[in-house]
């Protein structure tokens, strides 16, 4: 055998075995079809190089001696601490809104005192998420110092801490307080749980009991409505607030449009703007949900690589919570790889972010926790193990049989989606909005082998939203309006509701001549009087459509009867004949 091959044989079973290798290469895999897939592949392949950077450290922490660990912990804390100190400095206070108007005031003093210098900026729920995953590692590691006496590394420890709490102040992150009150909840359970609970079946009951009352509580919370305003509102360039949920439903859109392949790395800003609000600017930069966001992106393959992830490290947690002793660095690890997947919830802190790499080192220590080859449970006797395997192909080929249909159509869907973005925002420049616009970059391209694969779609699925929704954008910017108008009555007639579908339907309802009966179906909507002001002036006027300009108009004044623009566009095409 040759000599090279024998090496890396021998230096991958000197490497330590954490279960989370065949998940992390399987999301690496996904992630690179992913960049092959995004309509731009240059900040796409930005995005993967974070990944592989995030995995390489991950597999480098693991793999440290015990004592080269523990320095490299310490490296990261000060880190953290100097980055903290940095952003704070750096951030732009006074262009906010911030939560507490004396952290407005404290941050316009830091700005005065030391002025901005030039650079890209990031954002503060970024930043304050890279701050929570490092603060546990301060209270680990002052609280390994303290009783070991080393007076020195506990003033460090708690220095390094408090610079990093005080920038999570100045970051002023709702996602994030959720995550440390949630993390420090945790700590304490694990705490009672490890002191009162360590037989088994009582560890077990114990957590169970825990499970069950946070189900209730996540029950209450979206049955009461209260979801909504603990999730909170995200202001859009306009200066409009809109809830997270109301974007994690249109995400859902999305993840559904691209459900096999995901449309893409680096893909969901202006995917999100051209097919789930229908606007030509990007509304905001990510999903505001890390899990949702990798499905969008991945696909089914990006989130089955994600979910296995998350059971390897609950595995980790159990392990941790039933060893007598487990390293200090891994209880670091843990709490901050929940701090940050709580978080992760709310916000898209790391994933696809410059600061992805600290999930990385976050992992590499929670690994810490996992099992020794040689304590792991036998695999299964084979009879069993090809009894499980039977069961799992009959449940699969259950699921194909009973739901062969949606799964077929969705397949065709996902191929057209992807042609569709990948033609059309490919020569789009949200920069220059307006040359070309996305409308007439629709209207010139030759989108026949989309349009087929979503007509496949239909044969199947005749019901199938994402293909009705996508057929009428393209037959309303080609100036197909019956066409346009029949697609989306099958989609509204089959019970759709949601905000795009209303979006589009009214649309072909304003070109169909029914302002009436369009400005009906877009009530509550806050932006749609707005924009169908903004149509009427660039798809039907400047196209020498007036009729259909003074319909998008009257549509808009029906819905906003102050909206400025479409009044004045209005009066003056009923009076001159010209906006």
């Amino acid at each position: 055998m040759d000599k090279k091959l024998i090496s890396l044989l021998k230096f991958q079973r000197a490497m330590a075995a954490t279960g989370l290798e065949r998940p992390l290469i399987l999301f690496i895999v996904s992630a690179g079809a992913s960049v092959w897939l995004a309509y731009d592949r240059i900040p796409a392949l930005i995005s993967f190089g974070r990944i592989l950077l995030a995995a390489g450290l991950f597999f480098l922490v693991v793999n440290l001696p015990r004592r080269l660990q523990a320095y490299a912990a310490w490296i990261f804390l000060c880190l953290t601490a100097a980055f903290s100190v940095f952003w704070a400095l750096r951030n732009n206070y006074a262009a906010g809104p911030d939560e507490f108007d004396w952290i407005t005031s404290i941050g316009v003093r830091l700005n005065a005192t030391f002025p901005l210098s030039a650079g890209p900026a990031l954002h503060p729920n970024v930043a304050a998420g890279t701050m929570l995953a490092g603060l546990p590692f301060g209270i680990v590691l002052g609280w390994g110092a303290y009783k070991q006496a080393q007076t020195g590394l506990v003033i460090l420890a708690s220095g390094t801490s408090a610079l990093i709490l005080a920038g999570l102040l100045l970051a002023d992150s709702r996602g994030v307080w959720v995550g440390l009150g949630a993390t420090v909840l945790l700590a304490g359970l694990a705490a009672v749980q490890r002191r009162w609970f360590s037989v088994r079946r009582a560890r077990r009951r114990f957590w169970g009991v825990a499970l069950a009352l946070a189900l209730l509580l996540a029950a209450a919370l979206v049955w009461s409505g209260l979801l909504e305003t603990l999730a909170g509102q995200i202001p859009d360039p306009g200066g409009l607030m809109r809830s997270r949920t109301a974007l994690w439903r249109e995400g859902a859109g999305l993840a559904r449009d691209y459900f096999f392949t995901g449309a893409g790395l680096a893909s969901f800003s202006l995917n999100h703007a051209a097919y789930a609000i229908l606007t030509h600017v990007p509304y905001t930069a990510n999903s505001h949900n890390a899990f949702l966001e990798i499905w969008i992106e991945q696909g089914i393959l990006g989130a089955a690589a994600l979910l296995w992830g998350l059971v390897v490290t609950l595995g980790w947690a159990r392990q941790a919570l039933s060893r007598r002793a487990i390293p200090r660095l891994a209880w670091a690890g843990l709490a901050g790889l929940w701090a940050a997947g709580v978080h992760g919830v709310v916000e898209v802190a790391f994933y696809g972010q410059p600061t992805l790499p600290v999930i990385g080192v976050v992992l590499g220590f929670a690994a810490l926790a996992a099992p020794n080859p040689a304590d792991r449970p036998a695999k299964l006797p084979l009879a069993s193990r090809r009894a499980a395997l039977l069961i799992g192909a009959a449940v699969l080929a259950s699921t194909a049989l009973v739901f062969h249909r949606p799964i077929r159509a969705g397949w065709y869907v996902n191929l057209g989606a992807l042609e569709q973005s990948r033609i059309e925002l490919s020569q789009f420049d949200p920069e220059n909005f307006d040359h070309p616009a996305l409308e007439e970059i629709r209207a010139r391209s030759d989108l026949q082998h989309a349009q087929s694969l979503f007509r496949k779609a239909l044969s199947i699925q005749p019901d199938n939203l994402t293909a009705l929704r996508r057929l009428s954008l393209i037959a309303l910017a080609q100036g197909e309006y019956p066409a346009a108008l029949a697609w989306m009555e099958t989609a509204w007639n089959a019970g759709w509701r949601e905000t795009t579908t209303r979006l589009i339907y009214g649309d072909a309802l304003v070109a169909a001549g029914q302002p009436d009966l369009a400005a009906n179906v877009l009530q509550g909507i806050s932006w749609a009087a707005g924009r169908l002001a903004g149509q009427g002036w660039a798809r039907y006027w400047n196209q020498g459509d007036a009729a259909r300009a003074v319909y998008a108009w009257q549509a808009a004044l029906e819905l906003d009867p102050q909206n400025r623009d479409a009044a004045v566009w209005l009066a003056n095409a009923n009076s001159h004949g010209k906006p």
